[in-house]
């Protein structure tokens, strides 16, 4: 079995909806390891075709934005904290 981390993109089956092609894109993140794998899809657009004419309409994924600012609030309070610990242990080792 290959270890490694790969990102897929893929396409859904596609519908007609009032003339328009409508396509949904997902993009996967899959981890391969000895023991199984572990895989994470997400939407990443949807593609219309309508008289000829091909768009591409990306979905914002909001939760996703929520979850990774929750995280850099998490690192730079952590960060901050354990700056804040080595400078009062400097200080105090000082005093003596």
């Amino acid at each position: 079995m290959k270890l490694g981390v790969r990102i897929e993109s893929t396409a859904g089956d596609s519908i007609t909806v009032e003339g328009v092609w409508v396509t949904p894109q997902a993009a996967a993140l899959v981890v391969d390891a000895p023991f199984g794998s572990f895989v994470w899809n997400r939407p990443t657009a949807i593609l219309t075709q309508q008289d000829g004419q091909l768009k591409r309409i990306p979905i914002l994924d909001i939760v996703r934005i929520v979850q990774l600012g929750a995280f850099a609030i998490i690192l730079a309070a952590g960060l901050a904290r354990i700056l804040e610990m080595l400078r009062s242990r400097r200080n105090w080792t000082r005093r003596e």
